[in-house]
């Protein structure tokens, strides 16, 4: 995610008490890859889920609400497709909206 996202879901979602800030965070080109737990991303969704709906702006109420659409998305499918076990990955939340490159065909 850029790191300006990855700003904005610290802020809001710093104050909860499951959430913790990662000690790494890699840094390439403007775009941030974290490794956060389970309980981290139950806060930031709970954190960006109640700001989508309070916050005085409307423009951080619409990207809270847009961010936890990603993650809720994201963890729906963890869900329907749960895997524990020696064998599992780590889950990659991948939150990258930038506009889809020209090609010859456009």
């Amino acid at each position: 995610m850029h790191r300006d996202t990855w700003a904005f879901l610290v802020e809001h979602a710093a104050g909860d008490r499951h959430f913790h800030v990662p000690g790494v965070v890699d840094e390439q080109e403007g775009f941030v890859t974290v490794h956060v737990s389970g309980p981290s991303i139950v806060a930031a969704l709970t954190s960006l889920d109640r700001v989508s709906r309070t916050d005085d702006d409307p423009g951080t109420r619409a990207i809270a609400e847009h961010l936890y659409q990603r993650f809720a998305d994201t963890v729906q499918e963890i869900i329907k497709h749960l895997h524990r076990g020696q064998e599992a990955t780590a889950v990659k939340i991948v939150i990258d909206d930038r506009a889809k490159p020209a090609t010859d065909e456009d």
